[in-house]
């Protein structure tokens, strides 16, 4: 029997309920990674969001200016050429 890998990408603006809907799949049996962000005060339930993503996601957005709690336009991200290879490393783990 040959097992088929399977993503499950939650997109979200902050503050939106992308830990929850995280929390929900993590809690269901959807692997959401092996080094998820930590539980916090803000966040005692835990994140459930990976943390390899959530780095890649702020690279980006620093790079063009931008945080997590200020995004950046559309455009501006259609403009960047990441490194196709960082995208396809994380997605191959």
């Amino acid at each position: 029997m040959v097992e088929e890998n399977k993503l499950f990408l939650v997109l979200s603006l902050h503050r939106a309920g992308s830990s929850a809907t995280a929390g929900v799949l993590h809690h269901l049996g959807i692997h959401m990674g092996d080094d998820l962000l930590e539980p916090s005060t803000f966040n005692p339930k835990g994140y459930f969001e990976n943390k390899k993503f959530v780095d890649i996601n702020d690279h980006i957005l620093a790079l063009l200016g931008g945080a997590w709690n200020s995004p950046v336009s559309r455009e501006k991200v259609a403009k960047l050429h990441y490194p196709e290879v960082t995208i396809r490393s994380f997605l191959s783990t």
